[in-house]
């Protein structure tokens, strides 16, 4: 399920450019997260439950982020399907 509703899809088209993909060069996918020092007592005591703390610490989570890209049209629905099925 999406974090947000999508209002608009973009759908790629591709070209002999692009060889066919639709889009040109790389775009990363990706969740940095700080540890802080509430964050460092949760791992220490093997509490691993965090997206709630991420959140409200306003940690964008991996899908946030694809989800992102992709309402941008900078990534393709392909793209986040393959990055949140190996996460």
């Amino acid at each position: 399920k999406a974090p947000k509703k999508i209002d608009k899809h973009y759908v790629k088209k591709g070209c002999s450019h692009c060889h066919f993909t639709g889009y040109k060069g790389r775009q990363a996918i990706y969740e940095i997260i700080p540890i802080n020092e509430t964050l460092r007592q949760k791992i220490k005591t093997e509490d691993l439950n965090v997206r709630q703390l991420l959140k409200e610490e306003g940690i964008q989570s991996l899908a946030d982020n694809a989800f992102t890209l992709f309402e941008q049209g900078l990534t393709s629905i392909d793209e986040i399907y393959a990055i949140l099925a190996s996460a």
